[in-house]
């Protein structure tokens, strides 16, 4: 399909979501310490939390109390050790979700142009996919694009865009579940833009302030989904700041916000899953390669 014969989303974007301030607070007790540092997606597939961090390589896996299983090489090669260095060249994997196949996604930020690599597995075989043609597209309808969360929402597979200070957009993106599990069974998938479904706006408040930002998302609870967001200090999407909070929320099937809990303590949360209808797992991200990320969990019934 041409540029010019292909559907444009801006003006079919929904009127962005006014939530409601969070009534009460969540708070997450914390299960263990994991030996990554980082840590900014996270999935339960096969029995084992998997955490992917965004400046690694690799995927970890771990029990539920946070014992190492083992880990799983994405990509060749070797990330400097540099931080700004480091930065520069890193993947920038903040995403990950189990599909009805069975196979675990692994999705890039899109944040730069080099970071539009990510992956899938299935059982031990890793398969790199690109996500330039559909992040291409996404740029001509969202500002300052930047992927930060991913689960099913409804009968589509949803991605969950991040506004960071005035720059970006929360957004939820919707792509077409089957045509993309379908594209992803190429020997070398290749992300077109014809996938996209929808966009929809959602407007996830503010704390202090500061605008909240999607981190993650997890299926919850037939068709809906809870999400993390983080309201962090800065303008950049690329460059770190201070967060100022973070709230746990959830979405219905139609991508409308309706709830929202501020997170008790200074985490911020970067991913979550809910494991056997019981927890709500999370992964912190200090923004600093020294400080390994801790492996919370609150219980999920809180957020009926």
């Amino acid at each position: 399909m041409s540029p010019s014969a292909q559907t444009s989303y801006r003006g079919a974007v929904n009127e962005p979501d006014r939530a409601s301030q969070p009534l009460q607070f969540v708070q997450f007790e914390q299960v263990a310490m994991l030996d990554v540092a980082a840590g900014s997606g996270l999935a339960f597939h096969r029995g084992a939390l998997v955490v992917v961090a965004d400046d690694a390589l690799v995927l970890s896996r771990y029990t539920t109390l946070g014992a190492p299983l083992g880990t799983i090489r994405l990509f060749e090669g070797e990330l400097p050790e540099d931080p700004r260095e480091r930065k520069r060249a890193k993947p920038d994997l903040e995403a990950l979700v189990g599909l009805p196949d069975g196979s675990l996604l692994v999705v890039p930020s899109g944040s730069t142009r080099r970071r539009r690599t990510g992956a899938v597995l299935r059982r031990a075989r890793v398969t790199v996919v690109d996500w330039t043609p559909l992040y291409e597209r996404l740029e001509t309808e969202l500002d300052d694009l930047n992927v930060e969360g991913i689960a099913m929402l409804g009968h589509s597979l949803a991605l969950f865009t991040r506004r960071t200070g005035k720059s970006g957009s929360n957004a939820i993106v919707r792509l077409r579940l089957l045509d993309t599990m379908a594209a992803l069974q190429s020997p070398a998938p290749r992300l077109s833009a014809g996938l996209l479904e929808s966009i929809r706006a959602v407007d996830l408040g503010a704390v202090e302030g500061t605008p909240l930002g999607f981190t993650d998302a997890a299926r919850w609870r037939g068709e809906g989904v809870l999400f993390s967001a983080a309201a962090e200090a800065t303008d950049d999407p690329i460059e770190d700041g201070r967060v100022v909070g973070c709230i746990v929320g959830r979405i219905d099937a139609t991508g409308r916000v309706r709830a929202r809990w501020q997170v008790a303590g200074p985490a911020k949360i970067e991913g979550i899953s809910v494991v056997d209808d019981q927890w709500l797992y999370a992964v912190s991200d200090a923004d600093d390669a020294t400080i390994n990320s801790p492996l919370l969990r609150t219980p999920v019934a809180q957020f009926e």
